[in-house]
C-alpha cells in the first residue's frame, strides 16, 4: 500500500516475482495529500499491478512492466493519476 514514506521520492523495486501496489482511500491514509506524488521505477523482471483501495479511484495506467517508469500523483480527494 502507498504511505507517507513513499511521497517525493524515486522508489525503485528490483523484485523477480510480480506485486501489486495498492492506492489508498483517504479514510486508511490522511497523510496523503493532494498534489502528492511518488515515482515508481521497476528494475527488476517482474510487473507490478497497481490498483485502487476501495473507496478510491485510479486514473490512467494500472501496471508498470520491466525498464519502466510511472509517477503517481493525487489529484483530488480519494484518486489518483498514475502515468
Amino acid at each position: 500500500t502507498l504511505s507517507r514514506p513513499y511521497i517525493g521520492c524515486v522508489n525503485r523495486s528490483s523484485a523477480v516475482s510480480g506485486w501489486t501496489l495498492t492506492l489508498p482511500q483517504d479514510s486508511d491514509d490522511t497523510s496523503i495529500k493532494v498534489g502528492d506524488w511518488a515515482d515508481l521505477i521497476v528494475s527488476g523482471s517482474a510487473t507490478v499491478t497497481i490498483t485502487a483501495g476501495t473507496g478510491a479511484t485510479l486514473n490512467g495506467a494500472t501496471s508498470v512492466p520491466t525498464n519502466g517508469r510511472v509517477r503517481i500523483t493525487k489529484v483530488l480527494a480519494n484518486t489518483y493519476f498514475v502515468g
